[in-house]
């Protein structure tokens, strides 16, 4: 599955800039085969067109992203499924016209792509609300605080599971995770780090779908691959991510207990669980 991923906007424009300045920090994350940074969208709709009509390669899912003043909170993130739907024939030539005179716009990449049949079906579209215009590379506190939100909904936004008309999209990332986590631990204690569905189907709830559909999902978006048939391992990139997981799933259950202190700990001089770092960390808890 090929999937392009890019931002709109102009450069050393404050939060108006916030497109081209994630595409820098998209890059420092680890996307499974296919996914592609594009940084090359923010130099007018007509020669994005133009490039995209000359490219021989097609993708399969677009995301953009973009600063466009709307009149909503300042930081305000919203996610879009594209409707492919054009405006009237004048509107679209006073697009093309603003294009031509250099004006750089999410609206007009949209619609002027669209008119030229440039997109595939599987678009999606995140704006994220500026809070003001100004001079520079920095952004407004408003922004700045919700980097890593923005950066999490646009990872989200690529990721997301195809989804066929039966098919529930909450249902089915919620078994992505679980399946994550659970080849994670599997692979951490030490089982292997191969393994095939009856290895973790234990672990999961009986109500589980069928393990191969979800397999074959996380195949093709590069979590899992098979080294022989019906056996999967998680690639770099899946390992990450179920790392990722586990940690948020179990970060209250996983801090150090009592015996897993230093040993210059209070508890050592004293013979006193009272005085043990770890165990008043953990609000009391022992082994």
């Amino acid at each position: 599955m090929k999937i392009l991923i890019g931002g709109v906007g102009y450069h050393n424009l404050g939060d108006y800039s916030i497109g081209p300045l994630l595409n820098t920090h998209l890059e420092e994350f680890v996307w499974p085969p296919g996914v592609q940074i594009d940084h090359d969208l923010s130099f007018g709709p007509i020669a994005v067109v133009q490039r995209f009509q000359a490219a021989l390669e097609h993708y399969d899912r677009v995301v953009l992203f973009s600063a466009v003043e709307r009149g909503r909170p300042p930081g305000t993130v919203t996610v879009i499924d594209w409707g492919h739907e054009l405006p009237d024939e004048e509107e679209i030539q006073a697009r093309v016209g603003e294009a031509v005179t250099g004006v750089v716009s999410l609206d007009n990449l949209l619609v002027l792509g669209e008119h030229f049949g440039i997109w595939p079906q599987d678009l999606r579209v995140i704006e994220i609300e500026p809070a003001e215009e100004r001079w520079g590379e920095d952004l407004t506190p408003e922004i700045e605080s919700r980097l890593a939100e923005i950066l999490e909904t646009i990872r989200e936004a690529a990721l997301k599971p195809v989804m066929n008309e039966k098919s529930d999209p909450i249902d089915t990332l919620f078994w992505q995770d679980e399946i994550l986590q659970i080849a994670y631990w599997f692979q951490g204690e030490g089982f292997g780090d191969e393994f095939k569905s009856e290895d973790l189907r234990p672990f999961l709830t009986p109500d589980a779908p069928a393990l191969k559909t979800c397999f074959a999902y996380m195949l093709r978006v590069g979590l899992l691959d098979e080294p022989a048939p019906d056996t999967f391992r998680l690639t770099e990139f899946g390992r990450k991510e179920g790392a990722r997981r586990f940690e948020d799933a179990f970060s209250g259950m996983t801090k150090p207990a009592h015996g897993e202190c230093s040993a210059d700990c209070d508890c050592h001089a004293t013979g006193n669980l009272e005085n043990c770092t770890n165990r008043q960390e953990n609000d009391g808890h022992t082994h």
